[in-house]
């Protein structure tokens, strides 16, 4: 092999480890969607949300009205984060992975309290696991 045939042998295997790495690891996180499966939802969980159907898997992509006054933009008036205590800077005030609105609309946690029943596990970890943050 020459010169010319060693550089151009490493330049098409690095451009192809780039390629490699690109797909396996940018690619496939760009491609993920949180989806919640809606086969657990009632009829009034399900008001006000746009559904659409993939081929494996249904998706619910929820869209809350947003409230003039809301600093944060979760869904929550301001006015109304100063009655609960919570933050009008923070999505999720209490680091639990639930939102302060659906703490407060959905699952009537305290959204200032990572753990609201007190036993130790976050109520968003709670919900994800299937057990209920309120100790019921």
């Amino acid at each position: 092999m020459n010169k010319y045939t060693k550089i151009i042998t490493i330049a098409i295997l690095v451009l192809l480890l780039i390629f490699v790495i690109y797909w396996f690891f940018v690619k496939s996180d760009s491609d993920q969607n949180v989806v919640v499966d809606n086969n657990k939802n009632t009829p009034e969980d399900t008001q006000g949300v746009e559904q659409k159907e993939s081929p494996t898997s249904p998706k619910i992509f929820v869209k809350f009205p947003e409230p003039e006054n809301d600093l944060d933009s979760d869904g929550v008036d301001d006015n109304v984060e100063e009655q609960y205590g919570t933050s009008n800077r923070d999505i999720d005030t209490d680091g639990d992975s639930l939102s302060d609105k659906s703490e407060i609309e959905k699952w009537g946690t305290n959204p200032t309290k990572w753990d609201t029943d007190g036993d130790g596990y976050g109520d968003g970890s709670e919900i994800i696991n299937g057990y209920s943050p309120l100790g019921e």
